[in-house]
Protein backbone atom coordinates (compact mmCIF):
# COMPACT_ATOMS: atom_id res chain seq x y z
CA UNK A 1 0.00 0.00 0.00
CA UNK A 2 1.11 3.29 -0.71
CA UNK A 3 0.65 6.76 0.28
CA UNK A 4 0.79 9.59 -1.81
CA UNK A 5 2.56 12.49 -1.07
CA UNK A 6 1.47 15.61 -3.35
CA UNK A 7 0.90 19.42 -2.85
CA UNK A 8 -1.96 18.89 -0.90
CA UNK A 9 -1.89 18.08 3.47
CA UNK A 10 -0.88 14.35 1.99
CA UNK A 11 -0.70 13.27 5.39
CA UNK A 12 -3.87 14.24 7.11
CA UNK A 13 -4.57 10.59 8.14
CA UNK A 14 -1.63 9.22 8.77
CA UNK A 15 -2.48 6.01 10.31
CA UNK A 16 -5.88 5.44 7.52
CA UNK A 17 -3.70 2.73 5.96
CA UNK A 18 -2.37 1.05 8.85
CA UNK A 19 -6.28 0.64 10.22
CA UNK A 20 -7.18 -0.28 6.44
CA UNK A 21 -4.31 -3.62 6.46
CA UNK A 22 -5.37 -4.39 10.14
CA UNK A 23 -8.87 -4.71 9.21
CA UNK A 24 -8.34 -6.76 5.97
CA UNK A 25 -6.51 -8.91 7.59
CA UNK A 26 -8.88 -9.59 10.63
CA UNK A 27 -11.22 -9.72 8.04
CA UNK A 28 -10.58 -11.86 5.65
CA UNK A 29 -8.84 -14.38 8.27
CA UNK A 30 -5.11 -13.78 7.58
CA UNK A 31 -3.73 -12.50 10.50
CA UNK A 32 -0.23 -13.21 9.32
CA UNK A 33 -0.41 -11.49 6.37
CA UNK A 34 1.94 -8.69 6.30
CA UNK A 35 1.30 -5.44 4.49
CA UNK A 36 3.69 -2.83 4.38
CA UNK A 37 2.48 1.09 4.21
CA UNK A 38 5.29 3.14 1.68
CA UNK A 39 4.72 6.66 1.11
CA UNK A 40 5.38 7.56 -2.23
CA UNK A 41 5.92 10.45 -5.09
CA UNK A 42 3.34 10.98 -7.65
CA UNK A 43 5.84 11.47 -10.00
CA UNK A 44 7.87 8.45 -9.60
CA UNK A 45 6.64 5.29 -11.29
CA UNK A 46 8.78 2.72 -10.16
CA UNK A 47 7.47 3.66 -6.29
CA UNK A 48 4.26 3.92 -7.17
CA UNK A 49 4.63 0.37 -9.33
CA UNK A 50 6.02 -1.37 -6.02
CA UNK A 51 2.18 -0.65 -4.61
CA UNK A 52 -1.06 -2.65 -5.12
CA UNK A 53 -2.82 0.41 -3.77
CA UNK A 54 -2.06 4.21 -3.83
CA UNK A 55 -4.15 6.32 -1.71
CA UNK A 56 -4.04 9.86 -1.89
CA UNK A 57 -5.86 11.54 0.63
CA UNK A 58 -6.24 15.26 1.58
CA UNK A 59 -8.27 17.75 2.95
CA UNK A 60 -7.40 20.85 1.02
CA UNK A 61 -7.10 20.92 -3.02
CA UNK A 62 -4.31 19.17 -4.74
CA UNK A 63 -2.80 21.08 -7.43
CA UNK A 64 -1.42 17.93 -9.63
CA UNK A 65 1.66 18.19 -11.99
CA UNK A 66 2.41 17.07 -15.19
CA UNK A 67 4.82 14.74 -14.15
CA UNK A 68 2.56 13.10 -11.21
CA UNK A 69 -0.23 12.89 -14.08
CA UNK A 70 1.40 11.18 -16.20
CA UNK A 71 3.45 8.77 -13.88
CA UNK A 72 -0.38 7.74 -12.26
CA UNK A 73 -1.99 7.36 -15.83
CA UNK A 74 1.01 5.00 -16.53
CA UNK A 75 0.48 3.30 -12.82
CA UNK A 76 -3.25 3.08 -13.41
CA UNK A 77 -2.78 1.68 -17.02
CA UNK A 78 -0.71 -0.69 -15.86
CA UNK A 79 -2.49 -2.41 -13.43
CA UNK A 80 -2.42 -0.33 -10.64
CA UNK A 81 -5.37 1.15 -8.23
CA UNK A 82 -5.26 4.78 -7.24
CA UNK A 83 -7.62 5.35 -4.39
CA UNK A 84 -8.23 9.38 -3.95
CA UNK A 85 -10.50 10.25 -1.03
CA UNK A 86 -11.88 13.75 -0.14
CA UNK A 87 -11.25 13.93 3.57
CA UNK A 88 -12.22 17.47 3.63
CA UNK A 89 -14.22 19.26 5.61
CA UNK A 90 -18.39 18.70 5.48
CA UNK A 91 -19.77 21.44 3.18
CA UNK A 92 -16.12 22.10 2.26
CA UNK A 93 -16.45 21.52 -2.13
CA UNK A 94 -12.44 22.80 -3.39
CA UNK A 95 -11.16 19.16 -2.95
CA UNK A 96 -13.26 17.47 -5.12
CA UNK A 97 -13.42 20.70 -7.16
CA UNK A 98 -9.92 20.55 -7.90
CA UNK A 99 -9.85 16.62 -8.59
CA UNK A 100 -12.43 16.74 -10.44
CA UNK A 101 -10.57 19.16 -12.76
CA UNK A 102 -7.58 17.52 -12.79
CA UNK A 103 -8.85 13.96 -13.72
CA UNK A 104 -9.12 14.69 -17.06
CA UNK A 105 -5.47 15.26 -17.31
CA UNK A 106 -4.85 12.28 -14.86
CA UNK A 107 -6.73 9.82 -17.25
CA UNK A 108 -8.09 11.54 -20.32
CA UNK A 109 -11.13 10.81 -22.19
CA UNK A 110 -12.17 8.70 -19.26
CA UNK A 111 -15.11 10.09 -16.79
CA UNK A 112 -16.01 8.55 -12.92
CA UNK A 113 -19.08 6.45 -12.66
CA UNK A 114 -21.03 5.45 -9.76
CA UNK A 115 -19.77 1.83 -8.58
CA UNK A 116 -22.99 0.03 -8.11
CA UNK A 117 -23.20 -2.81 -5.20
CA UNK A 118 -22.86 -5.91 -7.76
CA UNK A 119 -19.16 -4.55 -8.93
CA UNK A 120 -16.50 -7.00 -8.47
CA UNK A 121 -14.29 -4.19 -6.44
CA UNK A 122 -16.92 -4.85 -3.23
CA UNK A 123 -16.20 -8.82 -3.43
CA UNK A 124 -12.92 -8.55 -4.19
CA UNK A 125 -11.42 -9.48 -0.53
CA UNK A 126 -14.41 -9.37 1.67
CA UNK A 127 -18.32 -9.36 0.26
CA UNK A 128 -19.17 -5.93 0.86
CA UNK A 129 -22.04 -5.70 -1.67
CA UNK A 130 -24.69 -5.65 1.02
CA UNK A 131 -23.14 -2.80 2.93
CA UNK A 132 -21.14 -2.89 6.17
CA UNK A 133 -22.78 -2.75 9.90
CA UNK A 134 -26.08 -1.35 8.21
CA UNK A 135 -24.19 1.10 5.82
CA UNK A 136 -24.27 0.55 1.85
CA UNK A 137 -20.89 1.61 2.31
CA UNK A 138 -18.32 1.89 5.25
CA UNK A 139 -18.29 5.08 7.01
CA UNK A 140 -15.23 7.00 7.08
CA UNK A 141 -15.05 10.19 9.32
CA UNK A 142 -17.96 11.85 7.66
CA UNK A 143 -20.61 9.90 6.08
CA UNK A 144 -20.82 12.58 2.78
CA UNK A 145 -21.82 9.50 -0.13
CA UNK A 146 -23.52 6.40 0.74
CA UNK A 147 -21.82 5.30 -2.50
CA UNK A 148 -18.36 5.25 -4.29
CA UNK A 149 -17.13 5.92 -8.14
CA UNK A 150 -14.64 4.47 -10.43
CA UNK A 151 -12.92 4.99 -13.60
CA UNK A 152 -12.94 1.84 -15.03
CA UNK A 153 -10.33 0.62 -17.71
CA UNK A 154 -10.20 -1.68 -20.36
CA UNK A 155 -7.40 -4.02 -22.38
CA UNK A 156 -8.25 -6.70 -24.88
CA UNK A 157 -7.86 -9.06 -22.25
CA UNK A 158 -9.26 -7.15 -18.51
CA UNK A 159 -12.02 -4.62 -17.61
CA UNK A 160 -11.27 -3.32 -13.61
CA UNK A 161 -11.24 -0.15 -11.47
CA UNK A 162 -7.91 1.43 -12.24
CA UNK A 163 -9.03 4.98 -9.60
CA UNK A 164 -11.70 4.60 -6.81
CA UNK A 165 -12.69 7.94 -5.93
CA UNK A 166 -14.49 8.38 -2.23
CA UNK A 167 -15.52 11.67 -0.16
CA UNK A 168 -16.53 10.04 3.31
CA UNK A 169 -12.82 10.34 4.51
CA UNK A 170 -11.28 7.28 5.15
Amino acid sequence: LGLARHSGDWNSSPTALFHLATAFRERCGLPELEVRVAEVALDNLKALSACAVVLITSNQPIVFRAEECAAMRAYAERGGLLWVNDSSATGDERMDTSFRQALPRILPARQLARLEWDHPLFRAAYDLTRGYKGYPLPPGDKYREEFARGVTLETATARRVGLLYTRNDY
